[in-house]
C-alpha cells in the first residue's frame, strides 16, 4: 500500500491523531525503518496525556521517538506558528540523525480542503491541493497516503483496534480549515469528492499549461 523503499530512513511526523497512527501501523507492520517525531504545543489539557501514550506506544514497540514541548502563543496566526515550529523541529531532526524523508500523513480530504481553502482565499498558488511530495526547509517531505480516505483510515483504525486521540480544537469552527471540513467536505458523497479532485487536476494542468 505504501510507495516507499526499504532502504531508506524516515521521520513519521506523529500527532497521535487517527491519521498519523495509521500511517505508524502501516509503517511498523511492514517493516519500514522509521523513527517519530512529536511536537506538544501545550494548548490544550489533554495534549500532556496524548503525548505520555504515544511515548509508551513508540517504546513499547522499540520506535524511537523525539518529542518537542513547545511554546506557542494563543494569537489569530496560531496554526501558522504551530506549522514553522514543527517544520522548523523536522529539519534539525534530519540533519541531525540523517534521515532520509520526513512523512506527513495528509489524506484525500485534507487534499480536498487544501483546495477549496485556495479557492476561498483566491490564493496565486503553483499548485491546487496537495502535493505527494515537497520540499520544505530543505527537507524532503512525502505524504504516502494522500490517496487515501478518511473512512478508510477510520475503519482501518477501529478493525484494527489502534489507539488514537481526536484534537479538540478540530471540533470547532474557529479555523477557516474545520468550517470547509465540516460544512463542505463531511456533507459530500464520494462521488463528489471525485468530481472535485477531477476539477483539481483540471486546474493543476491548466497551471502547468501557462507555465509551458
Amino acid at each position: 500500500m505504501l510507495n516507499l523503499e526499504k532502504n531508506k530512513k524516515y521521520l513519521l511526523a506523529c500527532s497521535y491523531g487517527p491519521d498519523s497512527m495509521y500511517l505508524f501501523d502501516l509503517l511498523y507492520k511492514n517493516g519500514y525503518d522509521f523513527e517519530v517525531a512529536h511536537v506538544n504545543y501545550g494548548l490544550r489539557e489533554e495534549c500532556f496525556q496524548e503525548t505520555k501514550d504515544l511515548v509508551e506506544y513508540c517504546n513499547v514497540r522499540n520506535i524511537n521517538i523525539h518529542v518537542l514541548n513547545a511554546t506557542v502563543s494563543s494569537g489569530k496566526n496560531v496554526e501558522s506558528e504551530c506549522r514553522n515550529i514543527r517544520y522548523e523541529y523536522f529539519s534539525i531532526l534530519v540533519k541531525k540523525f540523517h534521515f532520509d524523508e520526513v512523512l506527513v500523513a495528509h489524506h484525500f480530504d485534507d487534499l480536498l480542503e487544501t483546495y477549496l481553502i485556495q479557492k476561498e482565499r483566491n490564493n496565486k498558488v503553483v499548485y491546487f491541493g496537495l502535493k505527494d511530495t515537497i520540499c520544505i526547509i530543505n527537507v524532503q517531505i512525502r505524504r504516502p497516503i494522500i490517496f487515501v480516505k478518511k473512512f478508510q483510515i477510520l475503519e482501518y483504525l477501529d478493525k484494527n483496534s489502534i489507539p488514537f486521540a481526536i484534537d479538540s480544537s478540530n471540533l470547532t469552527d474557529s479555523f477557516l480549515r474545520n468550517k470547509i471540513r465540516h460544512l463542505i467536505i463531511e456533507k459530500m458523497s464520494e462521488t463528489e469528492k471525485e468530481n472535485l479532485y477531477l476539477e483539481i487536476q483540471n486546474r493543476n494542468k491548466e497551471l502547468e499549461e501557462i507555465r509551458a
